[in-house]
């Protein structure tokens, strides 16, 4: 059994990238056009607890001894519409953009249905779906997979609507902390932000591509979203934040990093929508792992959570500190101190006697250095992480004993690890502390 020959919109677009051409094919303008129906089809394959088993049968007598799922489902046929009884394979040749019609309102009158209540022609629209995200040029543009949606316009020919939205994002970020970003990564972005904002401008009746109108709509979209303010995006990186801690850490207001939405109106007098990172706390535990289970069982990463140590001594103590620099600070002399100006893009993960757990530091910035430095003088950014050891010695010893860790180049110990070596014995090796680390580290997870 043939695969269907998909016509695409970008050939030359790397694999992942490509998308299926919506344009009907003269052959199908002709079915539509002139009310054309396809040979009717067994019974078998109109009645959904028959139609797969029929179509494997069917594969086998053509010499499939294992069909896979993609080739029974090419066996079935639309038993509605406008190509009355067309194979899906057919659909998938001649007329992807019909097949996106009748799967995106599908999926939206799911949407809206309560609870369980079924769909007209339910089951055949659900293999149609399945049938069309088996094909990754077809999937990709399908309005539930909108963010793979190729951009596609100069400078921008293979980013997603997903990528553009992260670059645009990250602006206002790269013009507060420069340093953050090296060279190619802040042209990258100042181009699609430039980009991105020339189809935000455009009055939407000016814009004569449904693919652009699209977009617009996307971004305004994201925009209107739930703000995390002071969260960092590279947080998600695999060197970040584990994957497993991402959800609580995010969405549960009772023991996550964000407290509940607030309503607020921007400068344009926008209602916008935000969360902002607690103050009142620096230690963030988890939920705890569900003690009985009842239905589906649950993933496991429920079983595998750990803690969040966000460091701010100005965020939450308000202490008040002195630029570093001391003498060679161009507010010296003056009553200035530092203030805060975001979070560290680096995570650090701990090593505790028993787990792990990752650590954050917010950004602190010396006002007139940073000004001096921007307006072209010859000193650098007054920026330091409020980790950093000429920060930490201007704290009292009890704040600084606050802080859990001993950081390394890459990540910590916890200072509980280090007081197991206080005590160096001829049987209290270090070769005996680690292994009784290990030993920790294996039972808390049985």
């Amino acid at each position: 059994m043939a695969k269907p020959v998909i016509r695409l919109q970008n050939p030359n677009a790397p694999p992942g990238r490509q998308q299926a051409l919506l344009v009907a094919t003269n052959e199908a303008r002709a079915y539509r056009d002139r009310r054309m129906n396809f040979p009717l089809p067994p019974d078998q394959l109109l009645n959904e607890s028959t139609a797969l088993p029929h179509a494997q049968r069917a594969l086998r007598a053509e010499g499939i001894a294992v069909p896979s799922r993609q080739q029974c489902l090419g066996k079935l046929v639309l038993p509605l519409g406008q190509y009355l009884n067309a194979p899906f394979p057919w659909l998938v040749s001649n007329d992807v953009g019909y097949m996106k019609y009748l799967i995106d309102k599908h999926r939206e009158e799911l949407s809206k249905k309560p609870g369980k209540a079924k769909v007209q022609n339910q089951w055949i629209k659900d293999h149609l779906a399945e049938y069309a995200e088996s094909f990754p040029e077809v999937s990709i543009i399908l309005e539930a997979n909108i963010h793979r949606y190729v951009y596609g316009q100069k400078g921008f020919e293979n980013h997603t609507f997903q990528e553009m939205w992260e670059l645009y994002s990250l602006y206002s970020a790269q013009k507060d902390r420069p340093d953050d970003f090296n060279t190619l990564q802040r042209d990258s972005i100042q181009k699609a932000y430039s980009s991105v904002s020339r189809w935000l401008n455009t009055p939407v009746t000016h814009i004569t591509s449904v693919q652009m109108k699209r977009f617009r709509t996307y971004i305004y979209d994201k925009k209107s979203q739930v703000e995390l303010e002071g969260w960092v995006r590279l947080w998600e990186n695999p060197n970040g934040i584990p994957p497993a801690d991402l959800s609580w850490v995010k969405d549960d207001t009772e023991r996550g990093l964000f407290g509940p939405i607030q309503v607020y109106r921007d400068n344009a007098a926008v209602l916008k929508r935000r969360r902002v990172i607690k103050s009142d706390r620096m230690w963030f535990y988890p939920p705890e792992p569900p003690g009985y289970i009842s239905g589906t069982v649950p993933t496991p990463h429920l079983f595998f959570w750990g803690r969040i140590f966000v460091w701010r001594p100005v965020g939450v103590w308000k202490f008040s500190l002195k630029c570093p620099r001391g003498e060679e600070c161009v507010g010296q002399g003056k009553n200035v101190y530092l203030y805060k100006s975001g979070y560290h893009t680096k995570v650090r993960h701990i090593c505790d006697v028993s787990s792990w757990y990752c650590i954050i530091t917010e950004v602190l910035c010396c006002g007139p250095c940073t000004k001096a430095a921007r307006g072209g003088g010859s000193g650098k950014v007054g920026r330091w992480l409020a980790w950093d050891s000429t920060i930490l010695c201007q704290l009292s010893e009890a704040h600084q004993a606050m802080f859990p860790a001993i950081l390394t180049d890459k990540r910590g110990v916890d200072k509980n690890v280090v007081q197991l070596l206080r005590d160096r014995t001829k049987g209290n090796t270090m070769v005996k502390v680690w292994r009784q680390i290990q030993e920790n580290h294996v039972e808390e997870y049985l």
